[in-house]
């Protein structure tokens, strides 16, 4: 597929055992799972990165997933890349599922030619922005190489999932040094991109409503910022590699004029 096509990213919460069959062969809409008696599982869910997530997050579906069948290896994620024209096929509006009939034969007829986790570039800014949400949510996450090809994410000292990709290494120094940056950018001591520990704080605009005067008033409403902490320890040397986030409290705080 080439650069020039207008893609959406995708990713599939499962076992790594189906992981490596999807991958494989594409989504099989004819798959029933052991002990299944309701059927076969007749389409392919996804979601993007971004959320929303009805039905809950790619990992949480994958942790799920693989502590229901323990001898599948693990939870996994099947992140692709889909032109947004057979996408939008699939779109539910918040959960992309490909069924017969809405976009999953389409897909099926390119996958062999779109990119499938190992083949994608790492968005290094979207993809810490997102463990940064997901730390929130979730609490404690950890990330690690686990081999030369996959990155393992430990979430709260409970679940782990595991991420294939190429040049792992090289992109996990580049997370790390990402988060390193943030730490600076946040105003706190500062901590050196080769390794540390730092505080990253993000704040974004709300309103809330002062409690001395009507909420139906238009000027009720006060501006204030919300805002987020989270502790970073990294790793990042060619010997090496690896980050914990842990997600500190947050709290309103009124916006001064600049």
């Amino acid at each position: 597929m080439s650069n020039g096509d207008l893609c959406r990213i995708l990713r599939h919460g499962t076992t790594r055992q189906r992981a490596e069959a999807i991958l494989r062969d594409g989504p099989d809409p004819n798959f029933v799972e052991p002990g299944e008696n309701t059927g076969s599982a007749e389409g392919f869910s996804t979601s993007p990165p971004e959320g929303p997530f009805p039905t809950g997050t790619p990992e949480k579906v994958a942790a799920d997933k693989a502590n229901l069948f323990p001898n599948e290896g693990g939870p996994a994620i099947v992140e692709i890349e889909v032109p947004i024209e057979i996408a939008d096929l699939a779109d539910l509006g918040g959960e992309y599922r490909f069924e017969p009939g809405y976009g999953l034969e389409e897909l099926l007829a390119i996958w062999p030619t779109i990119e499938k986790l190992a083949g994608r570039k790492l968005d290094v800014e979207g993809f810490t922005d997102q463990l940064l949400v997901l730390a929130e949510q979730v609490g404690e996450i950890r990330c690690a190489l686990a081999t030369d090809r996959i990155l393992r994410l430990e979430i709260d000292g409970r679940d782990s999932c595991d991420v294939d990709m190429d040049r792992a290494k090289a992109k996990l120094r580049m997370l790390c040094a990402r988060l390193g940056v943030l730490c600076n950018q946040s105003g706190q001591p500062e901590v050196s991109l080769y390794g540390g520990e730092g505080i990253i704080e993000k704040r974004k605009a709300s309103l809330t409503q002062h409690e001395d005067t009507n909420p139906s008033e238009p000027s009720a409403a006060l501006p204030q910022e919300e805002a987020h902490w989270w502790t970073v320890r990294f790793k990042n040397t060619p010997s090496e590699q690896g980050f914990t986030i842990i997600p500190l409290d947050s709290r309103r705080l009124p916006v001064t004029a600049s």
